[in-house]
């Protein structure tokens, strides 16, 4: 799963006893189904940009339009959001948390610590920014990320 950089992600300012763990999807996750209204009509390409919300139990809870690209509009556009929010609406994820960390011992003496201790772990929700792009290829809709 490709994901697009959002320079303004909070887990970006941590202190440095702080370390931020993302969500990992559980599974492998379901891309969208391409909408048979639009792939009859031979609409496309088509992109879908949509920010999901992962609650701290790791389920997609919100589906929102993406501040970091706009979606394609288009006679066909609703049929592809909903299919876009049907797919990703049943992905599952590992919970994103805020891990608080010190330093251990450095037993070879180098002057650094050899390892870190996590002293608490907190969930958190955190959101990804994804673009679908729909296309017919060879007659049949394909649906990929990243592009």
């Amino acid at each position: 799963m490709s994901y697009i950089f959002d320079p303004s992600n909070p887990a970006l300012g941590l202190p440095a006893d702080v370390k931020f763990m993302r969500p990992m999807p559980r599974e492998t996750v379901a891309l969208p189904k391409y909408p048979a209204r639009a792939l009859a009509a031979r609409d496309g390409p088509h992109r879908e940009v949509v920010r999901i919300v992962i609650d701290e139990r790791g389920n997609v809870a919100q589906v929102l339009d993406s501040p970091m690209e706009a979606s394609d509009g288009g006679p066909f556009a609703a049929d592809y959001r909903r299919a876009v929010e049907e797919a990703v609406r049943s992905w599952r994820y590992s919970s994103g948390a805020l891990l608080h960390v010190k330093d251990g011992e450095d037993k070879d003496g180098d002057g650094r610590a050899d390892y870190t201790i996590t002293t608490a772990i907190d969930p958190v929700a955190v959101y990804y920014d994804v673009r679908f792009t729909f296309e017919i290829v060879d007659g049949r809709g394909v649906v990929t990320t990243g592009r």
